[in-house]
């Protein structure tokens, strides 16, 4: 972006529109500008809007994880399901057993990354339905899904493990190669 419609979008933000708030917190985090990045995705946080409220938790969810906490269930409770996802990656972070509870909201709302890790959280206890999560999110482009759906199929259906090591590697799944020599290029 250059100068003048970097200028041109400050003083929007600086007006109030939402919509040129969230695009400079997006360039200013692009450019890794954290600091300003989050004075204005905290203006927008203000303003109500989900998005903010998401990117500004996972912004400060190291620093200040109570902070972030509040702003992803806020996030969540508006329907967001990135704020879902990063809540339960949080929550999992600090051994708290809410985790599945917000991997569930995101992943029944069509977030891949949440059918994976519930997939990864539930595999030993319920491999049933943790098969069902990865296929699901595999069918959605997840190459972590789609490996770790290969694996579980090993035993019992080969060849549809090897659909899906195959699968992964079209996706760029990095450790393909190493788990199964087997597959013919």
């Amino acid at each position: 972006m250059d100068s003048a419609a970097e200028n041109d979008l400050r003083r929007a933000a600086e007006g109030g529109d939402l919509a040129a708030i969230n695009q400079l917190a997006g360039a200013l985090l692009g450019r890794r500008e954290y600091s300003e990045a989050e004075i204005w995705l905290d203006q927008a946080a203000c303003l109500g809007d989900s998005s903010a409220l998401t990117n500004l938790g996972a912004l400060i969810s190291k620093r200040d994880p109570e902070r972030a906490e509040r702003y992803l269930r806020q996030a969540a409770a508006a329907g967001d399901r990135l704020a879902m996802h990063n809540l339960g990656c949080l929550l999992e972070k600090q051994s708290r057993d809410e985790a599945p509870t917000w991997y569930l909201k995101a992943a029944q709302r069509g977030y891949p990354g949440s059918m994976y890790n519930l997939a990864m959280i539930m595999k030993s206890q319920r491999p049933t339905e943790a098969k069902r999560w990865l296929s699901w999110a595999a069918r959605e482009g997840s190459a972590d899904s789609m490996f770790a759906l290969a694996h579980m199929l090993e035993d019992s259906d080969p060849a549809a493990a090897e659909h899906w090591y195959r699968r992964a590697a079209e996706a760029g799944h990095s450790g393909v190669a190493a788990a199964s020599g087997s597959i013919p290029g």
